[in-house]
């Protein structure tokens, strides 16, 4: 970065790094000020991270600073990720199948802060191989790499604010004379409780009962190893193939997936699976058109709605205990249907809506709270309270080329997070 010289511009570096210049050193009478390292710290902890990415520049002793494993650990416990809302969601760009090499994807800015380009992940990491994002958690992705079109080569933990990937040793192998059917990989980091990241792999194999008790392996970032979790699992758990593995949130310490009847969850730290049905009264999930799950500042949502009660709907959210849903938002989207005719509902034997809830954004306040909704040829962010709405992207692919799920649209949250 160029710099301009000042009078004094040696003292000032000195003193904000701590070390006396000899001028200083000779007086002993009136000793200059000094910013000391453990001052400086408390200063930058303080900042926001777009704010620190930028200071790295400022010198060497900033860049050590700011990258310093222990400052980005305290840094990110003192203000969570999941405390702050995303400031971008990565879509991936539709009508690409899912045989293609190429995975490209398009980065929504939803604040005035622009969010990294994602169009082309394999610029950024490795151009011999191509990358697909399997779950944001916390900040970090994690990504699986693909060496052609039907190889996978590698998972990776990836930090898209530093820009710093690990890619992750393989678990150890199954069995001799066992063939592996499946392998479900989740990322799991609680960054007010550690700046570890874990890794859950389920693995199915042709055992004659693994498809009830799938095999557990987790990677503890803190260790770079793997270890065999002794998670038990309740008769009748797995009950359908239909479930797996449809979700990878990560919330209140436990991965979460979508089942037909209702939520299953792993904890993490406890090693148990539990399942917790849908909303009362609720149909079956998995047959409806528009949906939902997820999770934003700290809250999990779920969303189904079906063709006898569109365009109205209830964003449900689950309580900590996980002793039942609540209705969190009545949503009636009547208004923004006279405003957006192109948003249908397709009859028989369609029964396909032209309209996707790719992501429920809460924010400090309910009125801050908000959809973000592809419809055709736009991006439109939607407010719960006021019902208001603005187009975020005016011109968006056209449905032809395919709608964008939730499951599609991954949260960009800006952190520090080591990996």
């Amino acid at each position: 970065m160029a710099s301009t010289k000042r009078p004094k511009s040696s003292e000032s570096a000195a003193a904000a790094s701590g070390n006396e210049t000899p001028s200083s050193s000779s007086s002993s009478s009136s000793p200059s000020p000094t910013l000391s390292v453990d001052l400086l710290m408390e200063i930058l902890v303080c900042l926001p991270v777009r704010s620190l990415i930028r200071f790295k520049s400022v010198s060497k002793q900033w860049l050590a600073l700011i990258s310093d494993p222990h400052f980005c650990s305290r840094r990110t416990s003192q203000t969570p990720p999941f405390h702050s809302p995303a400031s971008g969601l990565v879509l991936l760009r539709p009508g690409i199948p899912s045989s293609s090499p190429t995975k490209n994807y398009e980065c929504v800015n939803l604040c005035k802060l622009s969010c990294p380009s994602f169009r082309n992940l394999s610029s950024t990491l490795d151009s011999s191989c191509t990358y697909e994002i399997l779950q944001p958690c916390n900040g970090l992705f994690l990504l699986v790499s693909f060496i052609n079109t039907y190889s996978r080569s590698n998972y990776c933990v990836y930090n898209p604010t530093t820009k710093a990937c690990t890619v992750l040793p393989l678990p150890p192998p199954v069995p001799s004379g066992t063939k592996l059917f499946l392998a479900d990989y989740n990322l799991a980091l609680d960054p007010a409780k550690s700046p570890h990241y874990r890794v859950v792999c389920f693995r199915r194999s042709n055992r004659e009962d693994s498809f009830n008790h799938p095999e557990i392996q987790i990677y503890e970032s803190e260790t770079a190893s793997w270890r065999l979790s002794d998670c038990g699992f309740s008769p009748g758990t797995f009950v359908s193939n239909r479930i797996l593995f449809l979700g990878r949130i990560f919330w209140n310490g436990s991965i979460h997936w979508l089942h037909q009847s209702g939520v299953l969850y792993f904890n993490v730290d406890e090693a148990y699976v539990r399942k917790t049905p849908l909303p009362e009264g609720s149909a079956n999930w998995m047959d409806m058109e528009l949906g939902y799950f997820g999770v934003s500042g700290d809250h999990l949502h779920l969303v189904g709605v079906c063709i006898h009660s569109w365009p109205k709907f209830n964003v449900y959210e689950m309580k900590r205990d996980y002793s039942g849903w609540f209705v969190k938002f009545r949503v009636d989207l009547a208004e923004l249907l006279i405003q957006f005719p192109e948003i249908q509902w397709n009859d028989f034997p369609n029964y396909a809506c032209s309209c996707s809830i790719i992501c429920v954004v809460r924010g400090e306040l309910d009125d801050d709270s908000y959809l973000v909704l592809h419809i055709p040829g736009k991006i439109v962010r939607y407010y719960l309270k006021t019902k208001t709405w603005e187009v975020l992207i005016s011109s968006f692919f056209p449905f032809s080329r395919g709608i964008v799920r939730w499951s599609n649209a991954h949260q960009f949250i800006e952190s520090l997070a080591c990996v």
